[in-house]
């Protein structure tokens, strides 16, 4: 556009899978039957949840047991919690219940194909810092290294008896 500003946009990304579940477990921590902290800050807020979208999350986290499949299927059915990476990528909430288009999607790709200046992948911390250093020509310190070594990224399971399809 013109006059537009230049923007160099960065981003770390999740497996999908992993993305979802970590949000499921997240939100039974924070809602469920022992969490009493109530979702703050950007982590509910930056997700782009209205009040009655997250009366919605609550009462669906906190009504199966941790495990139980069915809390899961229940959540996924909530409008808005898949497509979340993609959503972002396209200025969109996190949270919006509104589907994505395939136009949608395949801009999204593009987006991150070509123009963003560094994508990294969670689940591969070390590589994705040392891709980050040389990219931008800062040095890379052992701290660093040694931070990714000794906290991994959390890999979540899904409850006995659901797979989540791709």
């Amino acid at each position: 556009r013109p006059g537009a500003v230049a923007v160099r946009v960065v981003t770390v990304v999740r497996e999908p899978r992993q993305r979802l579940l970590s949000t499921f477990r997240f939100l039974q921590q924070v809602f469920g039957t022992n969490g009493t902290k109530g979702c703050w800050g950007c982590c509910c807020a930056g997700w782009g949840l209205s009040a009655a979208l997250r009366t919605t999350y609550f009462r669906t986290v906190r009504a199966f047991p941790r495990d139980a499949p069915e809390g899961l299927r229940a959540f996924l059915q909530i409008p808005g919690v898949t497509g979340c990476q993609t959503k972002m990528v396209m200025g969109r909430a996190c949270a919006d219940p509104s589907p994505i288009a395939a136009n949608e999607s395949a801009a999204a790709v593009g987006f991150v194909r070509h123009r963003m200046a560094f994508v990294g992948i969670a689940e591969r911390r070390l590589e994705t810092l040392c891709l980050w250093h040389a990219t931008f020509g800062t040095p890379l310190w052992s701290i660093e290294v040694s931070a990714a070594a000794t906290a991994p990224v959390q890999n979540h399971t899904a409850p006995p008896g659901l797979e989540l399809d791709d």
